[in-house]
């Protein structure tokens, strides 16, 4: 994948992470009650962008509702 691709996913991972951070949630937190999934492995796949994994639109769009902060917070750099 382009090298520049690359930065903005893990940018964007850090963003998430850091906005989760501040809002005092866990990755078991965004997963289950943002994202609907089970367990928090593959989130946390997704904020760590490993094994090629990064977020998608809808997963940005539904975290943001869950954090109640802008998409917008997850893609400065």
């Amino acid at each position: 994948m382009d090298n520049k691709v690359d930065i903005f996913y893990q940018n964007v991972a850090k963003n998430v992470k850091n906005t989760r951070l501040k809002y005092n949630k866990t990755q078991l937190d965004i997963a289950y009650n943002a994202l609907n999934y089970d367990t928090d492995s593959f989130y946390s796949q997704l904020e760590n962008t490993s094994n090629n994994k990064h977020f998608n639109l809808k997963q940005l769009f539904l975290i943001a509702e869950y954090l109640n902060c802008s998409i917008k917070d997850f893609f400065d750099e």
